[in-house]
């Protein structure tokens, strides 16, 4: 488990940000990231971009464990993300987000696991569950000592995103090292955003997904995510 505090911004201006960024900071590498957040629903026919609250429950959390070998602690989440980066590394995340102050202040479960293992994942949860959010990230990672900075291309968003994250077990101590970060980026072209890339993402296509159920956009990502890994 970790303690995952972060600041998310809009980025104005792409490349002044990305070269800023590599004066400044040591670059580590450019990935892209496909993701696939799941939950748990009891009405798959409600819109797609309504304000559901999402879940996956301590009881589905033990059946995970009994397939794989991650030993996810046994608890409630608001969801789980199946992740995969350059086609070839599985990454499956749990989380539990609170936004406090408009900064993100999360408690985080991330695995690295094997293809098999993920693929057995991902079976379970298209049996009785829906993902109620996916996208395709592009991006590249800086790190400044403790500290990562993401600059971040979206598949369904018109923005860039910048994102600067402490991670660790004290949270008095990363919320002080956060705000000594943040002083350095106070000339950059960027803009404080709190909103989840979910919720920006509904707001940028509302007129899309308006009409949308949920398990419609379900299906359509399971579609995608099955033709990465197959897991039928």
């Amino acid at each position: 488990m970790s303690f995952e505090i972060e600041k998310k911004f809009k980025v104005l201006n792409y490349d002044s940000v990305a070269n800023l960024l590599e004066n400044e900071f040591k670059k580590i590498n450019t990935s892209v990231k496909m993701g696939f957040w799941w939950t748990e629903n009891e009405d798959p026919w409600c819109p797609v971009i309504s304000d559901g609250t999402h879940k996956i429950s301590k009881k589905n959390i033990e059946i995970i464990n009994k397939l794989t070998e991650l030993k996810i602690p046994e608890e409630d989440f608001q969801f789980i993300r199946l992740r995969i980066l350059d086609n070839q590394k599985y990454v499956v995340t749990l989380k539990n987000k609170t936004l406090v102050n408009r900064i993100e202040q999360n408690i985080e479960y991330e695995y690295e696991c094997e293809e098999e293992t993920f693929r057995s994942i991902a079976k379970f949860l298209s049996e009785g569950f829906y993902i109620f959010y996916y996208n395709i990230k592009t991006t590249t990672l800086f790190t400044h000592n403790d500290v990562n900075i993401e600059l971040s291309k979206f598949n369904d968003l018109r923005n860039p995103y910048l994102e600067i994250e402490v991670t660790g077990n004290n949270k008095e101590s990363l919320e002080k090292r956060l705000d000594e970060i943040l002083k350095l980026f106070a000339d950059y072209p960027i803009v404080e955003e709190p909103e989840n890339y979910n919720k920006l993402s509904r707001n940028e296509n509302a007129r899309t997904l308006e009409n949308k159920k949920l398990k419609d956009y379900s299906k359509e990502a399971i579609k995608q995510l099955q033709e990465i890994v197959d897991f039928v």
